[in-house]
């Protein structure tokens, strides 16, 4: 797995949210999930396979969050928590195997 992959939620969680911060005003908690993301990114980077908690932490965000709202949703977010929750669960998983390969 390319390095530069575990900056991919970050990245389109960037995008998504600051084309949305052009229009509309975002609530803090968004700049708190980026930085998580980041903050994921790079311990995954530096092969630190507990950076994934980081990742996995806005993501059960994202699910709790959208399981409270009761009403209508425009757009259920629990599929995306979902999915980047084991995106990041593979990113951890990956980053212990080669870290445990290249102590051997």
């Amino acid at each position: 797995m390319k390095k530069i992959l575990y900056f991919a939620p970050a990245v389109i969680f960037f995008l998504l949210y600051g084309a949305a911060a052009v229009i509309w005003s975002l609530e803090p908690s968004a700049y708190i999930l980026f930085a998580l993301f980041v903050v994921s990114g790079i311990t995954l980077y530096k092969n630190k396979w507990w950076g994934c908690v980081f990742g996995i932490a806005p993501a059960l965000w994202l699910i709790i969050v959208d399981l409270s709202i009761k009403g209508p949703k425009l757009i259920p977010q629990w599929p995306l928590g979902l999915v980047v929750a084991l995106y990041f669960v593979i990113c951890g998983f990956v980053s212990f195997r080669h870290k445990r390969k290249a102590k051997q």
